[in-house]
């Protein structure tokens, strides 16, 4: 689930209508995944050997989101990249 909400993320365009709306859908998905996720499994260190947030603190940096568009999309996919 997780990597099929990375592949509509990297499919918003800038210049896409309701892009915002768009991202604002996304960003509860991964809330929702994020809830979900079962106990005991969450990562400590991504593929690529970062350290991952908690799931509290993920919850935080998601909900403290840029409210401009670019910005957005940078941070949602970075905070995925960590999980994956």
């Amino acid at each position: 689930m997780l990597r099929a909400v990375r592949g509509q993320l990297l499919q918003v365009s800038p210049k896409q209508p309701y892009r915002q709306v768009r991202l604002h859908r996304l960003a509860d998905q991964l809330e929702y995944i994020v809830h979900t996720w079962p106990a005991g499994h969450w990562p400590l260190t991504s593929t690529q050997d970062h350290a991952v947030p908690t799931p509290s603190d993920w919850l935080t940096r998601l909900a403290c989101l840029p409210p401009e568009a670019e910005a957005r999309h940078r941070e949602l996919l970075t905070l995925i990249d960590l999980l994956l």
